[in-house]
């Protein structure tokens, strides 16, 4: 047998190893992804008890390119300021989770109870106060579609992987 033989039964073996460790590791990290905006989910819900100040709006605007190449997707560009004890913070996000990433006039509408000047009340960690959102107990529509479609991939990845050690393993088995 030369190390190039293709149709070898430990050469497939091996090919079949290698791909299931890679499908392994993808829904490794596919879970990771899942549990990590699943914490976000958790943080919103505990922003609830967070502190409150009054802040105000001083950007709102859907910004273009959103992901790469000539995207026509937009994500939603907030900036409000607040006042923590005498010190000034600046916040980015509407609610945690990850940022949406849509058409202009879904942001818009997004960003629409948001117009610029308009007093806002923002929500804050007591212990991390430069941490902040306008709304609690709410993630980004983009977290929970970022959920579902990783969920998908990693139940695939695992099926996938189980599949190919079985492959590996009759064919080895039966050579």
């Amino acid at each position: 047998m030369t190390p190039f033989d293709f149709s070898s039964p430990d050469y497939k073996f091996l090919i079949y190893n290698i791909i299931a460790t890679i499908c392994i590791l993808m829904s490794l990290s596919m879970f990771y992804l899942i549990f990590s905006w699943a914490g976000d989910i958790t943080k919103s819900h505990e922003a609830e008890n967070w502190s409150k100040a009054r802040g105000i709006v001083t950007q709102s605007e859907p910004v273009k390119y959103c992901g790469r190449g000539q995207s026509q997707l937009f994500f939603p560009a907030i900036k409000y300021s607040y006042l923590v004890d005498g010190h000034s913070y600046d916040g980015y996000q509407i609610a945690l989770g990850v940022r949406d990433c849509e058409a202009k006039n879904v942001i818009e509408n997004l960003l629409a109870p948001y117009p610029l000047g308009k007093s806002v009340t923002v929500w804050f960690n007591p212990q991390h106060p430069e941490e902040s959102v306008l709304l609690v107990a709410k993630v980004s529509d983009a977290t929970w579609s970022n959920i579902h479609d990783v969920s998908i991939i990693a139940v695939i990845s695992v099926l996938l992987s189980g599949w190919f050690i079985y492959k590996g393993k009759v064919k080895s088995v039966y050579k």
